[in-house]
């Protein structure tokens, strides 16, 4: 529930501020945590080069933050984290930066683990269960192709096992 206090512009700066230092914010989410506070849009506009001059907003900080912590800490893909950077207006220029800083290996390492774990747990080869793991790894974010080059990879792994077991 949005607080119906209105802030003046000094009470405003303070608690932006801190909101901004709390974690990487983009300009967006601090424009509108400016507006719940009933701050009008001139005001807006000048906390908002104040906090870029100050250097408690950097879009390219924030992006490069985003992209990491999604990345490493929620296992996410690509697309999935373009489409939550675009929902955040953030420009394709920096959304391409921050994605390169994806190391390839890693990321398709990444992608491989996420399938082995939903690969022990279903019912090895079955067609229905390749495709429940590609469809939890694509809404992960991951790219189909490097899906179904993982999907195979594993299903061979788990085959060569088999074979070294019997």
């Amino acid at each position: 529930m949005k607080s119906s206090k209105v802030y003046s512009f000094d009470q405003a700066i303070g608690r932006i501020e801190r909101y901004c230092a709390y974690r990487e914010r983009c300009q967006f989410e601090v424009e509108e945590k400016l507006r719940s506070l009933g701050l009008s849009a001139s005001d807006i506009d000048k906390l908002i080069a104040r906090l870029i001059e100050t250097d408690f907003l950097d879009e390219k900080r924030f992006v490069f933050a985003f992209v990491t912590g999604k990345f490493r800490l929620k296992s996410w893909g690509r697309h999935k984290i373009t489409q939550k950077l675009k929902e955040k207006r953030i420009s394709n220029e920096l959304i391409d930066a921050g994605l390169s800083e994806i190391d390839e290996e890693e990321y398709y390492h990444t992608l491989q683990e996420l399938i082995r774990s939903k690969w022990e747990d279903s019912m090895v080869g079955a067609y229905a269960s390749k495709s429940r793991i590609a469809r939890y790894t694509f809404a992960k974010g991951f790219e189909t192709e490097l899906i179904w080059k993982a999907i195979e990879l594993c299903e061979e792994e788990s085959q060569r096992s088999k074979g070294n077991h019997t």
